[in-house]
Formats: structure tokens, sequence, C-alpha cells
């Protein structure tokens, strides 16, 4: 999903970044505010939330921080199906 999106939208990225931290090879608008979201989404860090969603709302617009809540929310999904059926 990465990988493909990234292109459609015409961003570089490098996929090792997902795991080891961006590098100066992955240029997403706003890419280490959207990480800090998704580390404190899974914290369950709700001033970390609060204050990372201000941030992005404040950069990038409601639509994109509603899309990013909802990417993760996916993945979240994902994991969760993929335990369930082994």
């Amino acid at each position: 999903m990465l990988r493909e999106s990234s292109q459609i939208a015409g961003y570089k990225i490098k996929l090792s970044d997902v795991t080891l931290g961006l590098s100066d090879e992955t240029h997403i608008p706003q890419g280490k505010l959207l990480i800090d979201l998704a580390e404190a989404m899974v914290a369950r860090d709700l001033n970390a939330i609060t204050d990372t969603r201000s941030k992005l709302l404040q950069a990038l617009g409601n639509d994109a921080v509603v899309d990013a809540v909802a990417v993760a929310a996916a993945f979240h999904g994902f994991v969760r199906v993929a335990d369930a059926t082994g």
C-alpha cells in the first residue's frame, strides 16, 4: 500500500524508513509529524495525540489529518484480522 500510494502521489520513499526512521531519501510532506502521530496513537498518549494532531491540522489541513488517522486505524484492523485468521 505504501509503495503504490507514494508512487501515485509522486513521493520519493525508502521502504526501510518504516522501521528505521526517516532518512534523507524519503520525502513525504510533514513525514516527521505523521510518524509522531502514529507513535502517539500506538502509545495511546492522549496529550501527544492532541499536540501532534494540532500541528498537523496547521500544516496539512483537516482532510489530510482525517486520512492519516484513517490509515492508522485501517492498519490496526489489518493486524487484528491477520491475528484472528492465523
